[in-house]
């Protein structure tokens, strides 16, 4: 009579590896992933591996959290930089001040459910376009 293996061993196995253990970690918001370590050998990922394991799982999390954060902050820096030009655009082109050139894009944005940042990089690509026409 033949004994019970476990699926992972038995095809595991001929490819060198007899031990895994994996981490999940998260990096709110969006990212994920996982620490996989392997070990030639059954029981050789021990108490203290697990420990060390964890503890780099979550250095790794911390990373890509702040990574991921500074991808945000580069991003609404260069829309804030966008519709700051956008609303000087406007100011000249129209004789508006900054609050109503401000409304005007806004009220661009709502009516055509355009993100605002997408509403201030079209009015700055049309006035590049035009100045490079002259």
């Amino acid at each position: 009579m033949s004994r019970p293996t476990c699926a992972g061993r038995t095809t595991a196995a001929p490819f060198g590896l007899g031990s895994q253990l994996s981490f999940q970690f998260h990096a709110e918001p969006h990212a994920r992933g996982a620490l996989n370590l392997y070990a030639n050998q059954p029981g050789r990922i021990d108490g203290e591996t697990r420990q060390l394991g964890a503890m780099y799982a979550r250095l790794v999390a911390i990373a890509l959290g702040w990574v991921r954060h500074d991808e945000t902050m580069a991003k609404a820096l260069a829309a804030r930089t966008e519709i700051g030009q956008a609303i000087g655009i406007l100011m000249e082109r129209y004789r508006l001040d900054p609050d109503r050139a401000f409304g005007f894009l806004i009220r661009t944005s709502q009516t055509t459910n355009v993100k605002l940042h997408e509403v201030a990089a079209g009015v700055v690509a049309d006035t590049i376009a035009k100045a490079e026409k002259r």
